[in-house]
């Protein structure tokens, strides 16, 4: 059973515990941490299986080598002990598997991974344990169900365990210094890294991809001097780049092993490579070409000897950038969204409502402090929080009902993690719930309520649109594009270059209309049996010159849609005539339709634009005539 398995060695290691981790049974409840938790995270631990047993394991240097994979999990990857009660079945199930099935064996340095993995995963089996769990809830980008086959926290402990002790042992055969890996934990970089998004905890820079060792090694020169300069994400986009690169000389010119043999001829077939890839975007085409580009730049101004001795790759070949106006959503969207949010956990729901009404990136309301509300000189509530992109504090004036959303949500992040939280919404005690997390459960919930846009799709959300849906409903109320570049915290909107500086008190004037939008919806969250309910009345839609307004008449009747036509002062121009009557006979069929359903609204607010239009048209015909 053992052949192939056993790598013998003449030593093994004896590594330091802490007291607690010296003792032979583990109560997790008495474990230094449990004091520091809160109720909730204490009856969690509780309540589970929090005894490990150890007087059972026969081999000392196996025992020493599990307690230490423990310790560093708890004490060196600051995890707290909620996290770690989850493994305690595949500790215990490892050693027994070691005491019955290899008892023959010392310490974790003797098993090769793949042979052991498959004999714990048959004492598994025949021990009524599941080795791997299928998932079928994960979607696709076209919004269909994929299935995903993952371990067991039985066989994923067991499986991280043994590459931990390898790694320990390996010490002596790693690379000195984290340069010579081909993975960098940026947490262990000599610097701090700048940009490092904590809602979406990436932190391993790989250059495993990179096939050509001197290419690799240039790679690996150049991004550490990005780094230093540079945003995390935008480095990571570099190695994309670089990757392609390595990709198609690998499967084209495998003779190619340094940047120095490089010239035009080939690069325009690595052009070729990257612009028929059909699993890119042209956006994201442009991207990977205009990585390498600067990829072969930087290197040239470092004077680097691996760089290349040509120019390589022109302005022309990196596709011009067009500006991509905004998206959003249809108000219908946002209603079937706004109708269903009681499928959503309750924190997920908070944060729809910030996003619809402040208009923050995703990435801002992840990591938004829990000192994020302020208050003005009337002592109005004022949201606060830092710019990604500009690092840079923006302000924006909130409705009470917003401010008492965010601090529930505060409330609740402390019953569930502790009084010690950072951000808003949190995830576990050290995390902000993240984008992917709040991207999951959005689109779990457009799936399973089949909302779909006005073409009849599956809406794939997208948290970005978010802010295109809210400065869409900001230019729409005719607010001036300076107060819309301040509530959205940009530096300039459009062609605006300059800027103008806004009282906080404008600000909030502005806003008003759009802040009482939802208030009754945002002190709901959470109640199912107060969730606002969307008649058909509320999808009338009524028209206008120029195209139709969808607001709610469950909001109230719109004051300002077609005023000039009841203006004593409007004087309709004879060339719009037919634009006139084209608005009138659908405000004519609005007026049958409401008859027909009773609605009430839809019907008050047709007749009087009726009865407008009809007086426009017969003083343009009788100046006519």
């Amino acid at each position: 059973m053992l052949n192939n398995v056993l790598e013998q060695k003449k030593s093994f290691k004896s590594f330091p515990l802490q007291d607690f981790y010296k003792q032979d049974i583990w109560d997790l409840t008495k474990h230094p941490q449990f004091v520091e938790l809160n109720e909730n995270q204490k009856s969690f631990i509780v309540n589970r299986k929090h005894i490990i047993d150890f007087t059972n394991m026969k081999k000392d240097v196996l025992s020493n080598e599990i307690k230490y994979y423990c310790q560093y999990y708890i004490e060196n990857m600051k995890r707290l002990i909620t996290s770690f009660v989850t493994d305690v079945g595949g500790i215990n199930l490892t050693i027994q598997f070691m005491n019955e099935q290899l008892n023959e064996i010392d310490s974790f340095i003797e098993l090769e991974l793949e042979k052991s993995t498959q004999f714990f995963s048959q004492f598994l089996i025949s021990n009524g344990y599941k080795t791997h769990t299928e998932t079928n809830n994960a979607l696709s980008e076209d919004m269909e169900y994929k299935t995903y086959k993952t371990p067991t926290t039985y066989l994923r402990f067991f499986q991280n365990l043994h590459k931990f002790i390898h790694e320990q042992y390996n010490e002596s055969n790693q690379p000195k210094t984290f340069f010579d890996k081909d993975k960098w934990d940026i947490r262990e970089l000599p610097f701090k890294i700048q940009g490092f998004d904590p809602s979406r905890p990436r932190y391993i820079l790989s250059f495993e991809k990179i096939v050509q060792e001197n290419i690799k090694s240039i790679a690996k020169k150049y991004t550490l001097e990005r780094l230093k300069t540079k945003k995390y994400s935008t480095c990571v986009d570099d190695l994309k780049g670089i990757n392609y690169l390595s990709e198609f000389l690998h499967e084209n010119y495998p003779e190619i092993q340094s940047l120095t043999q490089l010239n035009r001829a080939i690069i325009e077939e690595f052009l070729g490579f990257v612009n028929l890839n059909s699993n890119l975007q042209p956006r994201t085409q442009s991207s990977r070409i205009g990585s390498v580009k600067t990829f072969f730049e930087t290197c040239n101004l470092f004077g680097w000897d691996e760089a290349p001795k040509q120019t390589l790759l022109l302005t022309d070949d990196v596709k011009k950038k067009y500006k991509v106006l905004p998206k959003f959503y249809e108000d219908d969207i946002l209603s079937q969204i706004n109708k269903n949010l009681e499928h959503l956990p309750v924190q997920i729901a908070r944060m729809v409502f910030v996003l619809q009404n402040v208009g923050m990136r995703i990435s801002e309301l992840c990591t938004l402090k829990i000192d994020c509300i302020k208050y003005d000189t009337e002592d109005d509530p004022v949201l606060e929080y830092i710019q990604e992109k500009t690092k840079e504090p923006n302000r924006v004036p909130i409705k009470k009902d917003i401010e008492m959303a965010i601090n529930e949500a505060i409330k609740y992040s402390r019953e569930q993690f502790g009084e010690n939280i950072k951000y808003v919404f949190m995830q576990d005690a050290d995390r902000p719930i993240s984008k992917d997390t709040f991207s999951y459960h959005m689109n779990q919930l457009i799936k399973k309520h089949d909302v779909r846009d006005s073409n009849g799709n599956l809406v794939r959300i997208k948290s970005h649109h978010f802010r295109g849906t809210v400065a869409t409903k900001y230019a729409n109320m005719g607010m001036s594009t300076n107060v819309i570049r301040s509530l959205l915290g940009q530096k300039s909107l459009g062609a605006i270059r300059h800027y103008v500086e806004i009282l906080e008190e404008t600000m909030t004037d502005a806003m008003q209309d759009l802040l009482n939008y939802q208030d009754q919806m945002i002190q709901n969250i959470g109640k199912k049996e107060a969730v606002i309910q969307i008649n058909d009345e509320d999808k009338a839609e009524l028209p206008l010159p120029n195209g139709r307004c969808a607001k709610p008449l469950s909001s109230g009747k719109c004051t300002h849609a077609n005023a000039c036509y009841t203006c004593a002062m409007f004087k309709p121009d004879p060339k719009n005539i037919d634009l006139f009557k084209y608005q009138l006979s659908e405000a004519q069929s609005n007026v049958e339709m409401a008859k027909i359903n009773g609605f009430e609204r839809v019907l008050q607010v047709n007749e009087d634009l009726v009865d407008a239009l009809e007086k426009i048209i017969a003083s343009i015909e009788r100046r006519g005539a």
